[in-house]
């Protein structure tokens, strides 16, 4: 009498499990970049918009010292990212910076009027040189 076996052995659920952990360790990283990169280019968009309204502003009224970070619009970003501004006579800095529910995100996104779009990340290296108490941070940036 032949003994007919039906369903899954235990082995092949346990190399079924396998494979899936596998894919999973290499698209969860993937996906999170994919999520970083989409909220930086959320940014991007709130603040090009509040780029449009300075100048704007500055051709009506021929300076920047007068704005305030109350008019900046923020509609895509505000979860993710905290915008501010630093505004000077003919130029203006806008600052992006990561809010707490944009975990994962370790980067500012910046503009300034002058030298343009960048993603600065904030110096944790120690300069043995340096031995000044200066409580600044120091940002090291690229272009974005």
């Amino acid at each position: 009498m032949r003994r007919h076996t039906y369903g899954f052995t235990i082995i092949d659920l346990l190399i079924t499990m396998a494979i899936i952990g596998i894919l999973a360790a290499i698209a969860y990283p993937t996906y999170q970049n994919y999520v970083i990169k989409a909220r930086e280019e959320n940014v991007r968009a709130d603040m090009s918009e509040n780029i449009s309204l300075l100048e704007r502003y500055y051709s009506l009224n021929k300076t920047f010292n007068t704005y305030t970070d109350a008019q900046l619009t923020k509609k895509r970003s505000e979860t993710f990212f905290t915008i501010r501004g630093a505004y000077k006579e003919s130029s203006y800095t806008l600052t992006a910076t990561p809010t707490e529910a944009n975990s994962g995100e370790t980067k500012n996104v910046v503009y300034n009027s002058v030298e343009g779009w960048s993603l600065c990340k904030k110096d944790t290296s120690k300069d043995k040189d340096d031995t000044s108490e200066s409580k600044d941070d120091k940002y090291i940036c690229e272009p974005f």
